[in-house]
């Protein structure tokens, strides 16, 4: 333990160190019932959206959007016509950052890789020598970086497959449903049947979003995620 305490192999037993303490969190989280890991692809990040004014109504599917402030809602599913927000990016094509394999997969994988990486790469090249830390850290760090940067890459590729096909609540905005249960009225939510982005059927009860809409069962809807309050209003669908 004296040894890699010593000077030479300081900075690769630390980065050692918080790689087990990250480990060691992430399984603290996993008997509590969470996860680190993908815990930022499920964070409710509200986005500002564009300045719609002068646009006049939008005309979605059918629902008459005629005096809603369209500002309020998560609209990046809904067919508008309109570009309202860039997603989706390539991680591969962000540079120096996709190299390094960043945005291939959630951070905390990508720092755990990074850092058990270095501090083993610094450790092996010290037990050849030992070499001045000045001159073994950065190649350590160079070799760790293209370690970190091709294991993501790979990695990047099964996780698609292995994800979960569960959705966060906003997730179900912006989607076509119809009122199953009850009649929806203001103050007084009926419940909805819609299907997410995998075809997964989810209910979730939510009240128009007009004041003097009545939405009886059996009426489709357009199913918008409410910024403001958090919570789901609808739109009735003409059949016409």
């Amino acid at each position: 333990m004296s040894g890699l305490l010593g000077p030479s192999l300081f900075p690769f037993t630390v980065a050692l160190g918080l790689f087990g303490g990250l480990f060691l969190l992430e399984l603290i989280a996993l008997l509590l019932g969470g996860t680190m890991i993908f815990a930022e692809s499920d964070a409710d990040i509200d986005l500002d959206a564009p300045d719609m004014s002068g646009f006049g109504a939008i005309d979605i599917d059918g629902p008459d959007l005629t005096g809603i402030d369209i500002s309020d809602f998560d609209l990046a599913d809904a067919k508008t016509g309109l570009d309202l927000i860039s997603v989706g990016a390539d991680p591969a094509g962000q540079g120096g950052l996709g190299l390094l394999g960043l945005g291939h997969v959630p951070f905390v994988i990508w720092l755990g890789a990074a850092l058990s990486s270095f501090g083993v790469t610094g450790i092996l090249l010290q037990a050849t020598g030992p070499w001045p830390v000045w001159l073994v850290a950065p190649l350590a760090a160079v070799v760790s970086f293209g370690v970190t940067g091709r294991f993501a890459r790979l990695l990047g590729r099964l996780l698609p497959q292995t994800q979960t096909s569960a959705v966060t609540i906003r997730q179900l905005g912006s989607r076509r449903g119809i009122v199953t249960q009850g009649v929806a009225r203001r103050d007084q939510p009926a419940e909805v049947r819609v299907r997410d982005g995998y075809g997964n059927t989810h209910h979730l009860r939510a009240e128009p979003h007009k004041d003097g809409d009545v939405i009886p069962a059996g009426t489709d809807v357009l199913v918008l995620y409410h910024r403001p309050t958090k919570r789901h209003r609808l739109v009735a669908i003409s059949d016409s």
